[in-house]
């Protein structure tokens, strides 16, 4: 009986896993269970929750944040998982062309033509700071540089907003030489925004970038291009209140590795891609509780080789890693004077006005 009642259990939590509808909640609770993935705008919430030993995953979108949530009260015991979820890296070129700009601005290798010029690998895509270049040759290539920090708004919105945070980009792809197809760049990280009058997390919040996978070649006339690393991606949190970030409690946006290049011979002149720039993390919070918490916007590493390959990068032409991101801090103002805090809206939060005694 304590089996099947335990199986029934099991069966319900991974058939309700799916993409959760977005929109305005009415007030109702969120709580997820594993596998369960977030898709744009989740306004008017209860409660937040994302329990202990729960994973749960943000969709790819074109542009602005992969998940904004709008709750009374947050609690983040779980994981959620915006790794590599941000802008796409560009496609390795073709044979003998040039590989494909990563969307969001991490600029491509350039392809090796039938007269011998040099094949490139792609620049790791931009963060909250710049992608690293990636490599060239001997053969008088220069790498593709990194993408650029992605941008701001020129002006922050008052109050901080879902418009204040960006997707991390994607890396450049390689260059294809004349027999074989350069690496393609990795995917930036994913874009969150939640705002809460209360919140606490004890578990782990992910916007990392991808690491560019390897591309490998066997011979002296080939040489393709490692793709650029993934830019990291962008965590705003935004609390009228509390904020407690508890002891183990991780929140990450690093970029991530660029491409590398194996080899079953020994070429000296390598081309990886570069590593991606890592992302920005943003805390706002009327009254801060932190812990020994982990905040990471680490840069990707440059391209290279993997072990048991042969081979060695041209010391002229290296490829880069990234640069580190950033982390910032600022409180929420109290109501002014006569004010009070009625509720969490989507654009702001709400005042209410209250006649002087």
């Amino acid at each position: 009986m304590i089996a099947r009642l335990l199986t029934a259990l099991l069966l319900s939590s991974s058939a309700r896993a799916a993409v959760l509808p977005s929109g305005d909640k009415g007030g109702a609770d969120i709580v997820v269970v594993n596998g369960d993935t977030f898709s744009g705008t989740y306004t008017n919430v209860g409660h937040f929750s994302v329990p202990a030993g729960v994973t749960c995953f943000v969709a790819s979108l074109v542009s602005g944040p992969n998940l904004a949530v709008y709750a009374a009260t947050v609690t983040i015991a779980g994981t959620i998982n915006g790794v590599g979820r941000g802008q796409p890296g560009g496609g390795g070129g073709a044979v003998a062309s040039a590989g494909s700009g990563g969307t969001g601005g991490g600029p491509s290798g350039a392809g090796n033509s039938a007269a011998g010029i040099a094949t490139k690998g792609g620049g790791g895509g931009g963060g909250g700071a710049a992608g690293g270049v990636g490599a060239g040759d001997s053969g008088g290539g220069v790498g593709a540089a990194g993408g650029s920090a992605y941008g701001s708004t020129g002006t922050i919105t008052s109050p901080m907003s879902a418009d204040d945070l960006f997707q991390g980009s994607g890396g450049g792809g390689g260059g294809g030489n004349v027999n074989a197809s350069g690496g393609p760049g990795a995917s930036g990280g994913a874009a969150i925004y939640i705002e809460a009058a209360s919140m606490t997390v004890t578990g782990t919040i992910l916007v990392d970038g991808s690491t560019a996978s390897a591309v490998s070649f066997g011979s002296n006339a080939t040489n393709p291009g490692g793709g650029g690393g993934g830019g990291g991606g962008t965590i705003l949190l935004r609390v009228t209140g509390t904020l407690t970030l508890a002891d183990g409690s991780q929140l990450s946006a690093k970029g991530h590795g660029g491409g590398n290049v194996d080899s079953t011979f020994a070429r000296p002149d390598k081309a990886p891609g570069g590593g991606g720039g890592g992302g920005r993390i943003k805390l706002f919070y009327g009254a801060a509780a932190f812990g020994s918490v982990i905040l990471s916007t680490e840069a990707g590493v440059a391209g290279g080789k993997d072990a048991g390959f042969v081979g060695s990068i041209d010391a002229s032409t290296p490829p880069a890693a990234g640069a580190v991101g950033s982390v910032s801090f600022g409180v929420v103002a109290s109501s002014p004077a006569l004010f009070a805090v009625s509720s969490v809206h989507p654009s702001s939060i709400d005042w209410t006005w209250s006649a002087a005694p």
